[in-house]
């Protein structure tokens, strides 16, 4: 049998393995030598110099053939490419199924309506009995449609035993992905149902839209995890035990179509829906769930039929979305530490989101409050800010993620510092947008008399401030900071110029008390600005 492997990333061709080769007592190969019990000869195939790279002393001892079956298979995965593995039927014909014992497998198509690539090299691997796939990676760069997904996905389904991942569309830029979500007119790319994978513990499907249901016969039995992104649903989708019994964590992001999403599963500890456009009801049940995130899906209240969270064991919550009381019901929740919000939201935080208020005073005592914060030098966006904010909770950490436009940002956190004076830990994150500086006069530095507060936060131990830029602004916020916290402790610092790492810790440790220690460190590339 000869067979096609599907090639890397941009690789238009293909290998063709042969099958085994029947080991015969006396075999005698064509290029000459003495083989061994097996039938193996030293130098064999093509890429003999590749061999004789591996002998003792240049003298042609193949030492690689002696290893083992399972040996020479972890060496052959470390190339995370199954195309390059295959091709290693050329050095010997003892290695001509060698990369069928490899249990990761990395498989690409380029052509979006023909899957037999990835079908004929799984019913290789299929055919010495081995059923064990630890990872199956597909990915398909130029959009296979749905009838071509599905054909070599229900071959999947027989073999793998741990994490299935598929990448469709990977040559599309995620922005320009993300991008199509919001588009009026959407493209039907045809849907295929997903096939019950009993031994999977790990899902992960990114489809750049193809239709896609989740009811197939059967039992995910050992589905651990399920994420789904760019995905088009029609209707309604239901999620419960008795389809999938042990599942712990759901994510679906970037989803068209769903208007309807009800769980009933007693295991899941973790569950994100980010930007599902369409959506307007929730129902779920997850006892034990400790993380939750719905961030962008209802927009407002008249996309909302309504929300209802039965969580009790919930710890973190981040509800950057609409929120009305009499829609949104997340029954008892007393063990809640972490609340993320927003004020504003959407992908850049510039949609007014006048119901965060409510929810802050839902949750009246918690640990730690999280809220995304546009800078802006915009009396208008100002204003918007402190009336839909009138109290926070009774919090010890206030972490405040700003999204930042170069401005000044002093008078809006001490805003939110008169509400919240009994915090023990102050962190701002700054995530830049541009890199064009305020001009001198600039109304981002209104009012003028925010260097000049008349709070004291007594509880405050510790301050981080990353992805400083060390300008004047960031000085005269640290230097309140320090005039109005007599027992700060420790300030962590991160800037994104390594050069300026000294003098900006010389100069904050100029006004700082003795008794604070400065840090002043570099920025992780994730908070470099864009």
């Amino acid at each position: 049998m000869a067979m096609d492997v599907g090639g890397g990333e941009g690789d238009g061709g293909s290998s063709t393995v042969a099958p085994d080769p029947v080991p015969m007592d006396g075999d005698r190969r064509d290029r000459g030598g003495e083989g061994d019990s097996a039938g193996h000869v030293p130098g064999d195939g093509d890429n003999s110099a590749l061999v004789h790279a591996a002998s003792d002393g240049g003298g042609g001892l193949d030492r690689l053939s002696d290893l083992s079956n399972d040996l020479l298979a972890r060496i052959l995965a470390g190339l995370r490419d199954t195309h390059a593995a295959a091709t290693t039927n050329v050095l010997s014909r003892r290695w001509h199924r060698v990369w069928t014992w490899v249990c990761s497998l990395f498989l690409h198509h380029h052509r979006p309506h023909d899957s037999s690539p990835v079908r004929v090299a799984l019913a290789a691997h299929g055919e010495r009995g081995a059923t064990d796939i630890r990872l199956l990676s597909v990915t398909s760069p130029y959009g296979a449609t749905a009838d071509a997904a599905a054909s070599w996905l229900r071959v999947a389904a027989l073999l793998v035993s741990g994490e299935l991942r598929f990448c469709n569309w990977s040559s599309i830029p995620l922005r320009r992905r993300n991008k199509e979500l919001l588009d009026d007119i959407v493209e039907e790319r045809g849907a295929f149902e997903l096939p019950c994978f009993t031994r999977a513990t790990t899902i992960r499907l990114s489809l750049g839209f193809l239709g896609l249901s989740l009811r197939p016969p059967g039992v995910f039995a050992e589905l651990r995890k399920l994420l789904v992104d760019h995905v088009q649903f029609h209707g309604e989708c239901t999620l419960d035990d008795t389809m999938m019994p042990f599942l712990e964590v759901l994510q679906v992001y970037c989803a068209r179509g769903l208007s309807s999403l009800t769980l009933r599963l007693k295991h899941l500890i973790w569950m994100d829906l980010f930007h599902m456009r369409g959506l307007r009801r929730l129902n779920a049940e997850a006892p034990r769930l400790k993380k939750l995130a719905v961030v962008d899906c209802f927009r407002s209240s008249f996309s909302q039929d309504g929300a209802c969270i039965v969580a009790e064991d919930l710890e973190a919550l981040w509800w950057q979305d609409w929120y009305c009381p009499s829609l949104v019901n997340f029954n008892k929740i007393p063990r809640l530490q972490q609340l993320i919000v927003s004020p504003f939201y959407g992908e850049w935080c510039n949609i007014y989101n006048p119901t965060c208020d409510g929810l802050l005073k839902l949750l009246p005592r918690i640990h730690c409050l999280q809220m995304f914060i546009p800078i802006k030098p915009y009396s208008v966006t100002d204003m918007l800010l402190k009336e839909s904010i009138t109290g926070l909770p009774n919090i010890r950490i206030l972490c405040l993620k700003l999204i930042n436009l170069r401005h000044s940002y002093g008078a809006t956190v001490l805003h939110f510092l008169t509400m919240c004076t009994g915090i023990v830990k102050l962190i701002i994150k700054n995530n830049f947008q541009v890199q064009i500086a305020c001009p001198p006069i600039c109304i981002c530095d209104r009012p003028s008399n925010w260097k000049e507060p008349i709070i004291s936060l007594k509880s405050l131990r510790e301050v981080e401030i990353l992805n400083i830029r060390g300008e004047r602004h960031d000085l005269d916020f640290l230097r309140v900071l320090v005039r109005i916290a007599p027992e700060l402790r420790r300030i962590r610092i991160t800037c994104h110029r390594p050069a300026d790492m000294e003098i900006l810790r010389a100069l904050v440790q100029s006004f700082a008390r003795q008794v604070t220690c400065v840090e002043v460190s570099q920025a992780t590339p994730s908070l470099q600005p864009h």
